[in-house]
């Protein structure tokens, strides 16, 4: 046998209602020889886009698959498999749509609350799968034109919930709510829920603002801003009351009423709140004040531009306010950092450095007392003629390779002053000091052409400040290098009684130079010590050298760089005079030959008398 074909068919329709009752019977059709009978066992297999929802074992050609009733959710594309034995057929894709979505259920938490307390809200869809779109709606008053959407919340839970604060003005509440399945793009929104009605408590009143004397008025007058509230009998704690100008706040208080009183200028114009909290409820009120300008606000003006003067310059300071003419209004002030300097409105001076300071002007008119912007002044004193020195100034002596600093300071002058390191004319630095202390530089001396004079000079903002100071002299001194020592004979050995000449080099260093020759006879010990300034070697010489002498020759050469050089270790050794030499020489061949003659008389003194065995002993 074989499997012919399978088909899935939908009854009544592939098109239903929500609430619709659904039947998908999938049929097999098996191709037998004509001797064959038997029955033969199916294993049926129902898929929903394309995952398995329900499987089933029969001896009879066809299985069924009931969705009593189907759901929007039921949309969707199916598939059947039939597998007999090691054979398996599949049938075709049967699309099933189910249109009209339930209308959800909407619960909440409570039926009544407070203003500023949360409540709990859900929508449920009934018998739908998800994923799903919940979207969840407030209504104030009767109509949908009041109403509010509080979502959509996309979420896989049914039911889905979100949390609702009851805001201000809140009284008679509805919810409401809606559902779209996620997984069918096509589909359509769901009719509304039926509504749930919560009624909101008002804790308290929505704060009530009084301005006196008026929202518009002139500048001068007492202005008093009071705020009020009725808070309801259920409100335990206390309602915390402000009053803002902008986001000011002016005073605050735990009572009903709060009050905020000033006697108004200009300034006070703006938007002045009132603003109740408790818990978490806040509401708040506004009101817009307009206050008049009585005169306008003063200026200062100085004879100086850029804010800066000489010491001893003429300065002159004149205050005035538009349309007033000064004689109407007697009250002026000059004030300097804050402190009267003069009550007039103008002010002429010769000024010092002690007159810098930061000017303003006050006048007064009706009780009303308003200021200039500020005129920052600074009093400039020349500065002096700048002291330039070093650490060596002594010796005016720095050594190659390194860092010296040389300090410039002018005793006067109004910071801040620059001061400028020179050479010649050429300015190699420059230091601006913003308090009266020294400035330092530093030079790094790394070859000679770093000698010589150095000065500083100073100035700063005084029209005709510049200032030299006196002049040092660096001389760079160069570390010595190499020292070698050399002996004469140069072998390292020295007969007794010759001379033996010692002579120490050095390859590099600034004059004058100090030598020193020594020994090492298990210590040291100076044989010479010599000053060149105008050589880079010194000499000296032992006249007589004696074995007295032997020892490790060297030389230490040092100069202005305090830097101390020794150099190689020659050893030297006194060997015995030529005519000692010669006179031993001479003593032992006469006892050479002594010591024969001898031996030769005896041999014939004993030759005569035969006896030669005692002449031999005798020589032996």
């Amino acid at each position: 046998f074989s499997i012919d074909k399978v088909q899935l068919r939908a009854s009544p329709s592939v098109t239903l209602r929500n609430g619709d009752n659904l039947s998908l019977t999938c049929f097999v059709q098996f191709i037998k020889g004509e001797t064959e009978s038997f029955e033969l066992t199916t294993q049926f297999a129902f898929f929903k886009n394309f995952k398995q929802i329900y499987n089933v074992s029969s001896n009879s050609p066809n299985a069924t698959y009931r969705l009593s009733p189907a759901r929007v959710s039921s949309s969707g594309q199916y598939q059947c498999k039939v597998h007999v034995g090691q054979m398996m057929k599949q049938s075709g894709i049967v699309t099933i749509t189910v249109t009209g979505l339930s209308k959800p259920k909407l619960s909440v938490s409570t039926n009544s609350t407070k203003e500023g307390q949360t409540i709990i809200v859900k929508c449920e869809a009934p018998e739908e799968e998800p994923p799903f779109r919940f979207t969840f709606y407030k209504m104030k008053n009767n109509g949908n034109k009041d109403m509010e959407v509080l979502g959509p919340i996309p979420t896989s839970e049914n039911p889905a919930s979100m949390e609702v604060s009851m805001a201000e003005g809140d009284r008679i509440v509805r919810f409401l709510c809606d559902v779209a399945l996620t997984s069918l793009p096509n589909s359509n929104v769901s009719d509304l829920s039926d509504w749930m009605l919560v009624t909101v408590e008002q804790q308290f009143s929505t704060p009530r603002i009084e301005v006196s004397p008026s929202l518009n008025f002139t500048e001068g007058k007492e202005m008093s801003v009071k705020c009020s509230i009725q808070t309801s009998s259920s409100v335990s704690g206390k309602v915390q009351l402000f009053i803002q100008n902008g986001t000011h706040i002016l005073t605050s208080s735990k009572t009903d009423t709060v009050w905020y009183a000033q006697r108004a200028t200009e300034s006070h114009s703006g938007q002045y709140i009132c603003k109740a909290e408790y818990e978490q409820t806040s509401k708040s009120n506004s009101t817009n004040v307009t206050v008049t300008e009585l005169f306008k606000s003063p200026s200062l003006y100085s004879n100086i531009r850029n804010s800066t003067m000489d010491e001893d310059a003429r300065l002159s300071l004149s205050c005035s306010v538009q349309g007033i003419s000064p004689s109407s209004a007697h009250n002026f002030s000059l004030l300097k950092d804050g402190q009267i300097r003069s009550n007039s409105e103008k002010l002429e001076i010769y000024a010092k450095t002690s007159d810098s300071g930061t000017y303003r002007c006050m006048v007064t008119i009706s009780n009303i007392t308003k200021t200039s912007g500020d005129l920052p002044i600074r009093v400039y004193a020349p500065v002096s003629k700048p002291l330039l020195s070093h650490r060596n100034q002594s010796t005016s002596m720095a050594v190659q390779g390194s860092t010296i600093e040389l300090r410039c300071k002018c005793d006067k002058g109004t910071p801040p002053i620059t001061y400028s390191l020179m050479k010649g004319s050429t300015v190699l630095s420059n230091i601006t000091e913003t308090e009266a202390k020294a400035a330092m530089f530093k030079l790094n001396i790394s070859e000679q052409q770093n000698s010589g004079q150095y000065r500083c000079r100073a100035y700063n903002l005084h029209s005709s400040s510049l200032g030299f100071s006196n002049t040092v002299n660096i001389t760079v001194i160069s570390p010595i290098t190499e020292v070698t020592l050399t002996t004469i004979p140069q072998s390292g050995t020295v007969e007794e009684g010759k001379e033996l000449s010692l002579v120490c080099a050095v390859k590099n260093g600034s004059l004058p130079i100090d030598f020193h020759f020594l020994v090492k006879r298990g210590k040291e010990s100076v044989l010479h010590s010599s000053m060149d300034k105008s050589v880079f070697h010194s000499e000296t010489q032992i006249k007589s050298f004696s074995a007295n002498d032997d020892g490790s020759y060297f030389c230490r050469a040092t100069n202005g760089a305090h830097q101390t050089v020794d150099s190689n270790l020659v050893h030297v050794k006194a060997v015995l005079a030529t005519w000692k030499k010669g006179l031993i020489i001479t003593f032992v061949v006469f006892i050479l030959i002594a010591a024969v003659a001898i031996c030769s008389y005896f041999y014939t003194e004993r030759k005569k008398k035969g006896n030669i065995l005692l002449f031999i002993s005798l020589c032996s």
